[in-house]
């Protein structure tokens, strides 16, 4: 086909020549075309520039099509206007049939990124989540804060506990240096054995830091673990230091079963009837009581002894590691630091209650046999 005949208007009259048109009218026309061609034109410009400059959008080639299909509805409105003038009705028709093709294209595009578009937040779920996500940093920097604050603790009381048998063994050695010099052997055994004292406090010591690190660190699976077995455990290995206290102990019938490490419960339980007999027998009649009881899926167990109680604003620190409220006892004040990370580590929780001169009750709560 010669594309001349496009362009060929010999056998159409202009618009004007087409019924009979006012000038008011006529004009009207004319330049609402021509002001809707400039639109056209423009915002396909617009939309360029910004998908040119954000390159991260989604879907850029939506844009590219809407531009190209805005910009083919303004061409249409441009050929109008000047058929007032010039009757090209044959390239109109195919400005038009183009503008359609485009058109469809665009709907084509358009319809499977739909559902996606319909995925993307909007301004408001973004600013909730920001502010989620920066709350979220906020409780992790203050955890980590706190942590940092805890290690500095730690550091400093690993630092002054284990320098303390090496002090009395450097002091010992030197005793029996001058011992030695000056020939006094009857007093040598003793001082040996003081230096043994010393070594086997910080073996004891450089034990415990080595059991409180390696928490949490152990991956183990949980198993079905009844508590009256574990505590009936304890209780017969630590029959000599429960005839040495002259404590009674007393075990409320029915524990429960619990889901966790076997290995681990028995740690908890170990320690807290330690800490008892160590500071809870200083009674008359010394009385160590366990118990559990059930609230919904959660179980709270108890260790209960009727010593001198620890006064409240000690509650929190005698869970630290390498705290101890009487620095002369012996122990390195890590027990009741591991019974904290056991039960942390499980999605339990421990407490105290007690008042001074009334005893300390010492409550578990963690997750019963039936929690997920």
């Amino acid at each position: 086909m010669d594309i001349d005949i496009l362009f060929d208007s010999t056998s159409f009259p202009p618009r004007w020549e087409c019924g009979t048109w006012s000038a008011i009218h006529g004009w009207t026309h004319i330049i609402s075309d021509i002001m809707v061609f400039l639109a056209y034109t423009a915002i396909p410009f617009a939309l360029g520039y910004f998908v040119k400059k954000r390159t991260d959008l989604p879907f850029p080639k939506i844009f590219y099509l809407f531009s190209l299909f805005i910009f083919a509805c303004g061409t249409v409105h441009l050929i109008e206007a000047t058929i007032f003038w010039i009757p090209w009705y044959r390239f109109s028709a195919l400005v038009k049939l183009v503008t359609a093709i485009v058109s469809w294209w665009t709907v084509a595009a358009l319809l499977p990124v739909i559902p996606l578009l319909l995925k993307l937040r909007s301004p408001e779920e973004l600013e909730r989540e920001v502010a989620q996500r920066t709350h979220e940093l906020n409780e992790s920097n203050l955890q980590l804060q706190l942590k940092n604050e805890e290690l500095q603790q730690f550091v400093y009381t690993v630092s002054h506990d284990l320098k303390s048998p090496l002090v009395t063994s450097s002091g010992f050695l030197g005793v029996l240096r001058e011992d030695l010099e000056a020939g006094q052997m009857d007093e040598i055994p003793q001082t040996i054995a003081r230096l043994e004292a010393a070594n086997l406090r910080m073996k004891d010591l450089i034990e415990d830091i080595l059991e409180l690190s390696r928490l949490g660190q152990v991956i183990v699976t949980p198993e079905t673990v009844q508590l009256s077995g574990v505590v009936g455990e304890v209780i017969e290995d630590l029959q000599p230091s429960i005839q040495a206290a002259g404590a009674a102990v007393r075990v409320t019938d029915q524990l429960p079963s619990i889901r966790a490490d076997r290995h681990a419960v028995y740690q908890v339980f170990e320690n807290l009837m330690t800490n008892a007999l160590k500071y809870g027998c200083s009674a008359a009649n010394p009385t160590i009581s366990i118990g559990c009881e059930r609230i919904a899926d959660r179980v709270r167990c108890f260790v209960r002894d009727n010593g001198p109680g620890i006064s409240v604003e000690y509650h929190e620190r005698v869970l630290r590691p390498f705290e101890r409220l009487d620095s002369r006892s012996e122990g390195s004040g890590v027990g009741l630091a591991i019974v904290k990370r056991i039960m942390e580590s499980y999605g339990g929780s421990v407490s105290i209650e007690s008042v001074e001169q009334r005893g300390a009750t010492f409550w578990l709560e963690l997750p019963g046999e039936d929690s997920n």
